[in-house]
């Protein structure tokens, strides 16, 4: 409830939907989510947002994936450690187009526009950067 109304008065949060970190269904395939969130759904609906898709690209080590596959508790141990072992590098993240909220509200189905939200942040991990952006950013 606090989210819809900080969203409703115009603010932005930022939502991982699945709701957990993406896995490899096998040990080196490709990482994705699991199905997104009904809850992400509601607050999109209720609130009237505008989304912003995000894809961030990466996965974790082959390690993690075939853990993930015996069980939550070694996924869970594994977490920490595949944590530690990306501090202080670059997380790539590739930011898309604004959704409008009257795009979203066509969907009376909240499925089929999470389903919709996600093929966007998917077709976004195709996306080529055409420069460097690091040489953008000023450094101290």
């Amino acid at each position: 409830k606090a989210a819809l109304n900080y969203v409703r008065e115009g603010g932005a949060i930022v939502i991982f939907p699945a709701g957990r970190v993406s896995t490899a269904r096998t040990p080196f395939g490709n990482a994705t989510d699991a199905e997104w969130k009904l809850f992400c759904g509601s607050l999109i609906q209720r609130s009237g947002a505008r989304v912003v898709p995000v894809y961030f690209a990466g996965q974790n080590s082959w390690l993690f994936h075939l853990a993930s596959r015996l069980g939550e508790a070694m996924r869970e141990a594994l977490l920490v450690h595949e944590i530690v072992r990306r501090m202080n590098t670059e997380v790539h993240a590739v930011v898309g187009n604004i959704i409008e909220s009257a795009q979203l509200a066509a969907f009376d189905d909240k499925r089929e526009m999470l389903n919709f939200l996600r093929d966007q942040v998917y077709a976004l991990a195709d996306w080529t950067p055409l420069t460097d952006h690091r040489e953008m950013v000023a450094t101290r």
